[in-house]
């Protein structure tokens, strides 16, 4: 059919962020597209890597896909990541998917300065026990 193969791309942009998720809500008539693939690319679409196909219910009630990129390094803190659905299998024109509730989230990279801060106030907080230890056995 004509529209097996077809794609939905997410073009994203995670600067300052890392572990990106993709979840949705997907169900499917039962002509539908039965077989669907999660793609990632980190080069702006140029080149796609396939990261997992699901198979989208047809019960009359949506299911929640999530798919966890966090083992994928490339797309955090990244100006040009895309995520792509590749429908296919659909055995009839009148057939389809549908998808709600897209969410795309991430961690948040703390800011440089934010680091520091925390490292002094550890620093601190160290030589502060360690003076409360060298002054309680005294």
């Amino acid at each position: 059919l004509a529209n097996n193969g077809k794609h939905l791309r997410f073009f994203i942009d995670t600067t300052n962020y890392t572990d990106i998720v993709l979840s949705f809500a997907t169900r499917r008539t039962n002509t539908g597209f039965s077989s669907n693939t999660v793609s990632y690319s980190s080069d702006g679409g140029n080149q796609f890597f396939d990261f997992e196909t699901y198979k989208p219910t047809t019960s009359s009630t949506f299911e929640v896909k999530t798919f966890d990129f966090a083992a994928i390094p490339s797309l955090d803190n990244n100006p040009n990541v895309v995520l792509q659905i590749t429908f296919d299998g659909a055995t009839n024109a009148n057939g389809n998917n549908r998808i709600d509730n897209v969410q795309i989230t991430g961690a948040a990279i703390p800011e440089p300065s934010a680091l520091v801060l925390a490292l002094v106030g550890a620093t601190v907080g160290l030589v502060t026990t360690r003076r409360k230890s060298e002054s309680w056995t005294a």
